[in-house]
């Protein structure tokens, strides 16, 4: 694990039913045992996302993490972690 490595991007809404999708969250992060995974956020606040992932954060070992940023705040997030995605 690299908590340097970019592993992946997920944007993140409600999903169909109007819910928070748990499941991507908990996946997402679980995910990021292989580097860092950016959760950008479209009409799902931070508290929301912390609710979710509160009950496995202190079970997961090994993890690098996820970031949350907005849309407008990812490519300035990428240049700053010296990032490129394509």
């Amino acid at each position: 694990m690299s908590a340097t490595k970019l592993a992946g991007v997920i944007e993140v809404g409600l999903d169909s039913n109007g819910e928070v999708p748990v499941d991507l969250l908990r996946s997402a992060y679980l995910a990021s045992r292989d580097g860092t995974v950016i959760l950008v956020l479209k009409g799902v606040s931070t508290k929301q996302v912390d609710h979710a992932l509160d009950p496995i954060v202190s079970k997961a070992v090994g993890v690098a993490g996820v970031l949350y940023c907005m849309p407008s705040s990812l490519e300035p997030l990428l240049k700053r972690r010296g990032w490129q995605w394509h």
